[in-house]
Formats: C-alpha cells, structure tokens, sequence
C-alpha cells in the first residue's frame, strides 16, 4: 500500500468513528442524563485490560472528556487528596523537574536527597522521546482533518468549561497551568457543545 492511500484510510477510520462516538455520548445524555456516561457507555463493567483496549481502540471522544473522569473521583475523594498535573509536564526536561516535586510534595515524599532516584523521576518519559508502542508516543501517519478538528473542538467545548470551573472551584490548578484549556474555552461560545 502507498503512503497515500494509508492516510486517506486513516483519515476516514478517524471521521467515522468520532461521529459515531459522539453521537453514542449524545445519545447516553439524552438517555440517562443524571448516569455517569462511562456507565452508559459499557465501560463501567469491564475488566482492567478490556477497559484499556476500549479507551484505546473505541473511547477516544470520551478519554478526553476530563471533566467527567474528575468529576467521578471526587465522589470518591476529597478535593485536598487529589493532584491534577498536566500530563504535558512529563514530557519536557524543562518542566519535569518542578512537576516531579510537586507530586513528590503531595505524597509527602522527599523532593530531593539520598532517597530520591533523580535519574528516573527528572527524566522526560521514553513515550515523548522513543516511538516505541505507547499512547503519548504515537505518531499517526496523518493529522485530524479540519472537519474532524473543528466538531471535536465545538463538542468538547462545554466540556470543558465545565471543566474549568471544576478545577477552579476546587482549587485543583492554579491558573494557567493546564496551558491549552484557556485555548480551548477561547473559542467556545454558551451554545458551543452539541454535535450538528
């Protein structure tokens, strides 16, 4: 197969399968507005490794829903006991170091000294830097579409507002630290959030 051909097939997997998934969200909210949406989405009754392969392969409109995923651990957990870094942080020399600390901070662990394995916490992950087989180190034989950018970006926006004001409410993040969500909500307008 050439090199063309691969990208247009990506391409069209890629458009057919997030119109689907987020017709399926859309239609788990309209179903069951007050159910957790993985729970509506099947995904609340699989197993470890079956539930990874459908985040993989099948669930990547609903990975990106934060909000959600936040919002279902604070039922769980108190505000004070969750960290939320972004995952950008692990990925770039110049800012690992300060995320490794702070997490090292919360866990009430050293930061620095004998204990501490400084040339593995303050090494930027083999995902960013090696094309081995992992989700953050992937490079896909083609970018989204414009199309296909474009509904993400217009569905996911009250999503992420609601995440925004999830984070803020909680005092999860200081602010700008999760550098493309103000990006994202820029665009977004009170009606933004319904696929077309």
């Amino acid at each position: 197969m050439d090199l063309e051909c691969l990208q247009a097939d990506y391409v069209a997997k890629m458009r057919n399968r997030t119109r689907l998934e987020m017709s399926e969200i859309d239609a788990c909210r309209r179903r069951m507005p007050s159910e957790a949406l993985g729970s509506c989405l099947g995904l609340g009754t699989l197993g470890q490794r079956k539930l990874y392969k459908r985040m993989e392969d099948a669930a990547f409109v609903y990975r990106s829903i934060y909000h959600d995923h936040l919002q279902h651990w604070l039922k769980f957990l108190p505000p004070a006991q969750l960290l939320v870094l972004p995952s950008e942080a692990l990925f770039d020399q110049q800012t690992i170091q300060p995320a490794m600390a702070r997490l090292a901070r919360f866990l009430s662990l050293p930061a620095e000294g004998a204990a501490v394995h400084s040339e593995l916490l303050f090494r930027a992950s083999t995902a960013s830097t090696s094309s081995a087989p992992h989700e953050n180190g992937r490079e896909y034989i083609s970018d989204a579409p414009r199309d296909v950018a474009a509904a993400l970006t217009t569905f996911l926006c009250a999503k992420n507002r609601m995440l925004a004001e999830l984070l803020s409410r909680h005092k999860l993040t200081a602010d700008g630290e999760i550098a493309w969500l103000p990006q994202a909500l820029a665009g977004c307008t009170k009606e933004s959030g319904a696929v077309t």
